[in-house]
């Protein structure tokens, strides 16, 4: 799981980077995870939209983008899902603000079996990555 954090992580900065300097000054940040509209079962190859509530902690965060990566590319590690939500604080004098947002991803249940989703919801005083953990299960959809 550390390796999936440092990988997101990693990502993040290195998508970030820009050769324009507009003088704003900050962090790529996660934002905590505090709500999805998993479905209880999927439907073997169908597609979802599956939306995620995160929170805006202070007025100097601006969300950029929301990440679900696959665990690994064997078989197991594809229905392990990491999710993160990336954003931008910006250095400065920032008022709080708590203010929930939406946003989505889609997937398409390809495999049979149990989907893990693994929702980034914050970080511990360890600096090690907290998850909320939903197993949705993959059914073949075909009525006997």
């Amino acid at each position: 799981m550390k390796k999936i954090f440092y990988l997101l992580f990693a990502t993040l900065i290195l998508t970030g980077c820009s050769l324009d300097d507009d003088g704003t000054t900050g962090n790529y940040i996660f934002l905590p995870i505090t709500d999805n509209d998993l479905p209880e079962e999927f439907i073997f190859n169908n597609t979802y939209d599956v939306e995620v509530t995160y929170e805006l902690e202070n007025d100097c965060q601006e969300f950029i983008n929301v990440r679900a990566q696959t665990g690994g590319t064997s078989s197991g590690e594809m229905t392990e899902i990491y999710v993160a939500v990336n954003a931008f604080e910006e250095t400065g004098n920032c008022s709080p603000l708590n203010s929930e947002n939406t946003t989505k991803f889609t997937l398409t249940a390809s495999q049979l079996g149990t989907y893990t989703f693994n929702f980034l919801i914050g970080v511990n005083s360890a600096n090690e990555p907290m998850y909320q953990t939903v197993s949705v299960p993959v059914v073949d959809g075909v009525e006997e």
